[in-house]
């Protein structure tokens, strides 16, 4: 029995309102700004705990952060510093047959990654797709050639709210009704994540995506399941 899964005659299966589980890996490297992410994680909590409505909306998150590099450190005492309801984050270091695995458990994926020459592609989105998961990756110039962005979800914040309001989350695209498939990034084929540019942005996409994950009906629910699906059709399974 674990946060997500409880254990039954029939073998594990997911536990009943489950967080969603939200995996990033990274070297710890100037190239990949994680403080983005714990500030997004940061806002999404506000968001998340708002209120009454807010708490039935989105989830709660269980973030498991994989790798090694020389900036773990301080970002582990960074996370230790945060004052999280509804999010808990967790590093950790995988064997190479483990990490596919909790790759193909995850509902999202998130990439800080971004190219100090602004030329070279992150493989560990190449991997969370291989595995069928959607991805919420940093915006930079090569980066579309990956991740068809899903232009839903773009230019979007989060407001911290005034005097004891709540935070507002604002995805402009998604009240103007953009197709979420013709106003892709990479031009053709459904979207498979979204890209960011500021830790608003990223709030944003994480509230703007799995919204509705408890019932089912979650956008990212949704990308997962068809790229899944493709995966089967293309290649019988995930590409490890």
């Amino acid at each position: 029995t674990t946060t997500t899964t409880t254990t039954t005659g029939r073998g594990a299966r997911w536990r009943e309102g489950r967080p969603a589980l939200v995996v990033s890996s990274t070297s710890w490297t100037p190239d990949e700004d994680f403080g983005v992410l714990l500030d997004a994680l940061n806002l999404y909590d506000q968001v998340a705990g708002a209120d009454v409505e807010a708490i039935a909306r989105y989830p709660d998150l269980l973030v498991v952060v994989t790798g090694k590099g020389p900036q773990r450190a301080h970002y582990e005492s960074r996370m230790r510093s945060l004052r999280l309801k509804r999010v808990a984050v967790r590093t950790a270091w995988l064997e190479s047959g483990d990490y596919p695995t909790l790759l193909g458990a995850a509902d999202l994926g998130v990439c800080t990654h971004t190219s100090s020459s602004g030329l070279d592609l992150p493989m560990k989105v190449v991997d969370m797709f291989g595995c069928g998961l959607p991805v919420l990756a940093a915006r930079y110039d090569v980066i579309h050639e990956l991740v068809r962005e899903d232009a839903r979800f773009a230019g979007g914040s989060v407001r911290t709210g005034a005097r004891g309001k709540p935070p507002v989350v604002r995805l402009p695209n998604v009240a103007a009704a953009i197709h979420p498939v013709w106003r892709t990034a990479g031009g053709d084929g459904r979207p498979n994540g979204c890209l960011y540019g500021t830790s608003g942005e990223l709030a944003a996409q994480l509230c703007g995506v799995l919204e509705g994950f408890r019932a089912g009906t979650s956008v990212a629910g949704q990308m997962r399941a068809r790229m899944r699906g493709e995966l089967e059709v293309n290649g019988g399974g995930n590409r490890w």
